[in-house]
C-alpha cells in the first residue's frame, strides 16, 4: 500500500488563520491545493467538503454555502494542477486562481438565495484582485516558506550529522594508526 503524504500540519495552520485571521482570508484555500497536488479526485473533494463545512459552522451565512462552494471551486481547479509547478510559486498562483473562483461562486450564491451584497467598483476590487493576492502572499508565507525552512534545516542537520560521523571515524583511525 502506497504511503499517504502528511498533511495535516497544513490543516492546522489553516484552521488557525480561520479562527483568528486579522483580514479576512480564504485560509483553507492553500491547504486545499496542497491537498490536490497529494491527493486524488475524490479524497480532495472530501476535504475540500470538511473546510467547507468547518467554515459554515463559525459563519453565520446559510449552512451549506461554503462547502458547496469548496467543493464546486476544487472540481473545477483539481485538473487544472497539472499546468502549475508543484513550487511554492505554483501554490501561490494556483491559491490566488482558487480565491478568485471562491470569491467570484460566494457573489453568486448569495445572490441566487437573495441575499443582497452591493457590487460597486471598490467592492469588485477587492473582492477579486486585492483578497486574493492576499491570499496567494498568506500561501507563500505561512504555508511555502515554513517548508522551504524545514527542509534547509533538516538537510543543515543531516549534513552536521553525517559530518561529524565521518570526523570522529577520521579520529579513530588516526589514534589506532599511532597506536600501531
Amino acid at each position: 500500500m502506497a504511503q499517504r503524504e502528511i498533511i495535516w500540519p497544513f490543516f492546522f495552520i489553516a484552521l488557525f488563520f480561520s479562527l483568528g485571521s486579522f483580514a479576512p482570508l480564504t485560509a483553507f484555500a492553500p491547504f486545499l491545493v496542497i491537498a490536490f497536488y497529494r491527493y486524488p479526485l475524490v479524497a480532495s473533494l472530501w476535504i475540500a467538503a470538511g473546510c467547507g463545512l468547518i467554515l459554515d459552522l463559525l459563519t453565520t451565512t446559510p449552512f451549506g454555502i461554503y462547502t458547496l462552494n469548496y467543493v464546486a471551486v476544487s472540481f473545477f481547479l483539481f485538473n487544472c494542477r497539472s499546468y502549475f509547478v508543484e513550487k511554492p510559486i505554483g501554490l501561490a498562483s494556483l491559491t490566488l486562481i482558487f480565491s478568485t473562483l471562491s470569491s467570484i461562486l460566494a457573489r453568486i450564491s448569495f445572490w441566487t438565495l437573495g441575499i443582497t451584497l452591493p457590487l460597486t467598483l471598490k467592492g469588485a476590487a477587492t473582492d477579486f484582485v486585492v483578497m486574493p493576492l492576499f491570499d496567494g502572499i498568506y500561501s507563500l508565507l505561512c504555508f511555502s516558506c515554513p517548508l522551504i525552512l524545514f527542509r534547509l534545516v533538516h538537510r543543515q542537520w543531516f549534513r552536521f550529522l553525517f559530518l561529524r560521523k565521518e570526523t570522529k571515524e577520521r579520529e579513530e583511525e588516526e589514534l589506532n594508526s599511532y597506536g600501531k
